[in-house]
């Protein structure tokens, strides 16, 4: 299986092939991508789980335990490394899958998506196309060096296709990623309700920890299901990408 890469496509071509490759290669994707899915999943849970913790605390008048606290900064670099871990394989996936048979080492890529997450909040400007530049730049001998003047100005140029690509697969992830969030949340109400109704009512109804645990397996659930949909959003981009590279050739 491969990636048609460097092909023209219009704005609605990008996402729907962005959402073919996911549903065409399913099992693949999920196999390659599923395990540092699940770290990141299970780590966010434990961020949840602090987050409950201490919102419980403060509904009941108790005091926080220090090491719950100090629980939540230490995961955070933690986070931080398996999101790049995360990005670097999914990348490398892509890489891979287009054609490209020089890669750089996998810790190389991982470091190169620091960038796309301190990005994120500029991805509805050009610079989303200069990251997937960076992270897709050919290797083999003979190969234009990155330039980042250059990328920037090519960005520039499709400026509008790239805020439209980005809005439209934005809001189809955000929109999946609202309904699978949907279990998890339920259970979150619920489990607040029933604290405050012992709290202020002195309800006797508790969640047993049976409950609890199957609420963070939700949680689990819900954040790899996301992150696996997500490939269909970085999908959009990459082939956007390979859309522009396609038309600078043919104008050259």
């Amino acid at each position: 299986m491969t990636i048609e890469l460097y092909r023209e496509r219009s704005y609605a071509r990008c996402i729907k092939d962005g959402f073919d490759f996911l549903t065409k290669n399913l099992w693949l994707v999920t196999k390659i991508m599923m395990p540092y899915f699940i770290v990141v999943a299970l780590l966010l849970t434990v961020m949840n789980a602090d987050f409950l913790y201490v919102n419980v605390c403060s509904i009941a008048n108790i005091e926080v335990e220090n090491s719950a606290l100090f629980l939540g900064l230490i995961i955070i670099p933690i986070l931080l490394v398996a999101v790049m871990l995360t990005q670097g394989r999914l990348f490398l996936m892509y890489r891979r899958l287009s054609g490209l048979t020089v890669n750089p080492p996998f810790w190389c890529l991982a470091l190169k998506s620091l960038v796309g997450i301190i990005l994120v909040p500029l991805f509805f400007t050009p610079l989303v196309y200069v990251y997937y530049a960076w992270m897709m730049q050919p290797l083999e001998e003979g190969a234009a060096p990155f330039s980042f003047k250059d990328e920037l100005s090519r960005g520039c140029k499709h400026w509008a296709k790239i805020l439209g690509v980005v809005l439209f697969a934005g809001f189809i992830f955000l929109l999946a990623a609202c309904v699978l969030v949907l279990p998890y949340m339920a259970a979150v109400s619920t489990y607040f309700a029933s604290i405050e109704g012992k709290v202020n009512f002195n309800d006797t109804a508790l969640i047993p920890t049976s409950g609890y645990v199957g609420m963070m397996l939700l949680c689990v659930l819900a954040y790899s299901l996301i992150f696996l949909f997500g490939v269909f959003y970085h999908t959009s981009l990459l082939l956007l990408y390979g859309d522009i590279v396609r038309k600078l050739k043919i104008e050259n």
